[in-house]
């Protein structure tokens, strides 16, 4: 990693703009690299994960499996969202299409980062396919991103990084049926609805289908409401252009169904402050200037801790609540991560989902002790 960033260039520079000269910007995300972007561990899970048993809805009946479904996203460092998500879709994905550059959505050069951290995603280690975009793929769109440094908005090179992603996906041979699951890392299907999807007959869901996503910021006790409005999860003919899109064409969708989670800003402020630079919106240096982009985990956590962007100072607090539901990979490793709840409600959180649990606990003692049952009498 390169020395610290020129201060007194980067504060020059700000005392006339928002917006730092290219070679600062990438000064300063170079010096973000070395701070916290994960709050969990990097070791992989030391228990056994055990995703809760689905049945069908009221009036489906179970089938086999006749699909396969392929969820393709992109991928910075977002480590921890990215552990929550493999686990949320691991019983229902056939491939998770990972794609990643050298360099952010705004045209800065970035550290590869998956495969550094591997080892902590063994575990799926069959099903995910690392996609890397060499910058021979992305010259155009990096050419114009310099062009355009100062816009407020430029997503040349997320849709050249996503076409990348799509070629691969369909070097793996998805059929017409097939279904795939478009959207951000961050934009998680709920593991039930997956199930339902791929499971269960007939179908309540006409495809291509949006999920309204429970919308949660910076951790699960800071909650905006239930009706984010993606991912989509459609079959494969339904995109015949490709994956060349931002956000998936309003006037496709044929239905909705609330399921899953945005995770919005999950990580420390750190991260939260690097994605606000290498999004293809932003880039502007947020208000806090240079002591907040010296040691945002400091000086922006306390903004972060009253629920209220890096970014955006004039937000409304968040006030923290007792989350209604949560991925069941957080819900039975709750101290892994802690991190992502507010210290106020923590313990309130911890006993709320000691007595959701306790039903499928008992549950699973009586489907084992008429199991044994039956065996004996066998």
């Amino acid at each position: 990693m390169s020395s610290e960033p020129p201060w007194p260039a980067i504060t020059a520079a700000l005392a006339t703009s928002d917006r730092l000269p290219r070679p600062l910007h990438t000064a300063v995300q170079r010096h973000l690299y070395n701070l916290s972007f994960t709050n969990a561990s990097h070791e992989p899970l030391p228990r056994t994960f055990r995703l809760p048993v689905f049945g069908c809805p009221h009036g489906q009946r179970e089938r086999p499996k006749t699909v396969r479904v392929f969820d393709l996203f992109l991928f910075s460092f977002e480590l921890d969202v990215l552990e929550m998500r493999l686990y949320e879709l691991n019983a229902t994905v056939d491939a998770f299409v990972i794609v990643e550059s050298p360099w952010t959505l705004r045209g800065a050069p970035k550290p590869l980062v998956y495969q550094r951290y591997a080892s902590r995603f063994a575990a799926f280690a069959s099903k995910i396919v690392h996609v890397v975009v060499p910058t021979r793929d992305l010259g155009a769109a990096l050419n114009e991103s310099r062009a355009q440094w100062d816009s407020d908005v430029f997503y040349g090179l997320q849709l050249a990084m996503q076409a990348a992603g799509w070629e691969r996906l369909r070097a793996l041979a998805p059929q017409p049926n097939d279904l795939l699951v478009l959207g951000d890392v961050d934009e998680i299907p709920g593991a039930r609805l997956m199930h339902e999807l791929t499971a269960c007959e007939p179908s309540a869901h006409e495809l291509p289908l949006r999920l309204q996503s429970a919308f949660h910021r910076f951790t699960f006790s800071h909650r905006l409401g239930d009706a984010w409005p993606h991912p989509v999860v459609v079959r494969f003919d339904q995109v015949p252009s490709g994956f060349d899109f931002v956000k998936f064409p309003s006037d496709l969708v044929k239905s909705t169904v609330r399921s899953g989670f945005h995770l919005n800003r999950f990580g420390p402020p750190a991260l939260q402050l690097y994605k606000h630079f290498a999004n293809g919106e932003g880039g502007s240096v947020p208000v806090g200037g240079v002591p907040l982009l010296r040691d945002p985990n400091r000086v922006g956590g306390r903004l972060v801790a009253r629920g209220i962007r890096i970014c955006c100072p004039g937000d409304a607090p968040i006030r923290p609540t007792v989350p209604r539901n949560l991925p069941a990979v957080v819900r039975q490793n709750l101290p892994r991560y802690k991190a992502y709840f507010h210290p106020a409600v923590y313990k309130a959180t911890v006993a709320a989902v000691a007595r959701r649990l306790e039903p499928d606990r008992r549950s699973r003692r009586a489907r084992a002790l008429k199991q044994s049952r039956s065996s004996a009498r066998d």
